[in-house]
């Protein structure tokens, strides 16, 4: 009896079914996509990708990865990112203006594959945060020094909700192994679709024997447009309407603001001020932040004080004669600088 042959591709059709499941990248299949726009120095954008999902586990933050060719057929390099969202089992399913990261030539042909996934969590929610660590720049003062920093890390942000508060893990090595590690907070905003870079993180004392640093991200927030313009340092800001997120030092604007008398050891007055509550939330209290600066600009000392009647939402309110405490500081009248701290807001 003669052996049975089958050609190699027959084999692969056979083993096709025991090979399901096995991950995300055979799982996960891109069946078909549309090229939006890109080039050098660019994020390459696809103005929609169909997946198809061909396994029994639902996936969450697809990786793709995108390589870019010459009509020749020789490589122009490659890109990767990340879809967000969630593609359950037996789902095909097309996401649409899906951003990778930043192309280094132009292109004449380009290919897109699967190359990771996360697994879905039960409760079908997304993880903490989708940031990604992409590059770090590390300067070491030497060894034995004790010093060094972390010249810049660039987190990519591949979802459309901005994030702030992130807070980075800084670990040191050496030999491989971990000999220390420090957390660092930052209050920059990384963008949403978009790299931010993240500039001299300090992680503290550096071990004499550190040989390698790595810095990953321990938590981040999601944060609202709001947040965003507050700490970009915008000041147009327009009445909003609806149900909105509090946020005290963007809704309530300062309109006028006139210093009125006080020296060291007595009352601070405020002669003239001005509000206006730009958004639809209705506040009960708000807390102003007087600050007092010196002939360089910088804050010497500063005093709280509270408004009990803030004004309502979309109107502007005037206050005279407004006492902000007992000021331990001579302030000149031109150097004297207003803001608002906090609030609360009134039950709805």
């Amino acid at each position: 009896m003669k052996p049975l042959l089958i050609a190699p591709f027959f084999l692969a059709f056979l083993l096709a079914p025991a090979l399901a499941g096995a991950g995300p990248r055979s799982d996960i299949t891109v069946e078909g996509f549309e090229w939006g726009s890109g080039g050098p120095g660019r994020r390459a954008v696809f103005s929609r990708v169909t997946l198809k999902n061909s396994g029994r586990t639902d996936y969450s933050s697809v990786r793709l990865k995108a390589r870019f060719y010459k009509r020749d057929g020789s490589a122009r390099g490659s890109v990767r990112g990340t879809v967000k969202g969630e593609l359950k089992a037996g789902e095909i399913k097309t996401f649409k203006n899906v951003r990778l990261g930043v192309m280094n030539s132009g292109m004449d042909s380009v290919k897109l594959n699967v190359v990771g996934a996360r697994k879905a969590t039960k409760s079908g929610r997304e993880p903490p945060h989708p940031l990604r660590v992409s590059n770090v720049n590390w300067r070491a003062g030497g060894a034995g020094t004790g010093v060094g920093t972390v010249g810049s890390v660039t987190v990519e942000n591949p979802s459309s909700v901005p994030y702030g508060s992130v807070r980075f893990l800084v670990i040191q090595k050496s030999g491989g192994r971990v000999v220390a590690s420090t957390g660092v907070k930052t209050g920059k905003i990384a963008r949403a679709d978009a790299e931010t870079v993240y500039k001299d993180i300090n992680p503290g004392f550096i071990r004499p024997d550190t040989d390698k640093v790595e810095v990953r991200i321990d938590s981040a927030t999601p944060v609202s447009g709001k947040r965003v313009a507050l700490m970009s340092g915008e000041t147009e800001r327009e009445t909003e309407t609806g149900n909105p997120e509090p946020v005290p030092a963007y809704d309530i604007r300062v309109e006028k603001f006139e210093w009125g008398s006080g020296i060291a050891g007595s009352a601070g007055i405020i002669r003239n001020l001005v509000l206006k509550n730009v958004s639809a939330v209705r506040y009960s209290e708000i807390t102003m932040v007087v600050e007092f600066l010196s002939r360089r600009g910088r804050p010497v000392i500063s005093n709280e004080f509270r408004i009990k009647n803030p004004p309502p939402p979309g109107e502007t309110a005037q206050y005279r004669n407004l006492s902000v405490g007992i000021i331990n500081f001579t302030p000149d009248k031109d150097r004297v600088k207003i803001r608002v701290r906090k609030g609360k807001a009134a039950p709805r």
